[in-house]
């Protein structure tokens, strides 16, 4: 799982469905988090984890609005490349609530275990667009706070 141990790991799986409480709980298992257009009122949440370096690859949950997120892993063609520029995914699942997808992104087995997802497949024109909405441009990487999302996608 992204960057938590087995106890941290449990706690998270069983937290409730309040996005909020995810999103303060990610950063301590080493995600970051991206807000888009801005911290005060963002359209967009972005966080990502990014996989030891040997592995090049890294986790992206993109929150778009309350009701909606999506998940996918993303094959990057060098440790520091965009994770909001997809071109190659292993894994990829979305528009479910935000708290599903994140707990879905947390059970993924790491890019290492014998059962991770191993087929690659090209990331998909909408994929591209949606994540484009958190390239490195208009986004803001801060710590997590409560905040109140904008409105409209």
């Amino acid at each position: 799982m992204s960057g938590c141990d087995a106890p941290r790991k449990a706690d998270l799986l069983a937290r409730s469905d309040d996005t909020d409480e995810w999103l303060e709980a990610l950063p301590r298992c080493g995600w970051w988090l991206h807000f888009a257009p801005d911290r005060s009122n963002p359209l967009y949440i972005g966080a990502v984890f990014r996989w030891p370096a040997l592995y090049c690859t890294a986790d992206v949950v993109i929150i778009m609005g309350m009701e909606v997120a999506w998940y996918y892993r993303v094959i990057l063609d060098r440790p520091d490349a965009d994770p909001f520029d997809p071109h190659t995914l292993v894994y990829s699942s979305g528009y479910e609530p935000p708290t599903a997808i994140i707990r879905e992104a947390l059970s993924v087995p790491s890019p290492d275990a014998l059962d991770a997802p191993m087929k690659a497949g090209p990331a998909t024109e909408d994929e591209q667009v949606i994540a484009a909405r958190l390239r490195r441009k208009p986004v803001v990487v801060v710590p997590p706070q409560r905040r109140q999302f904008g409105t409209g996608l």
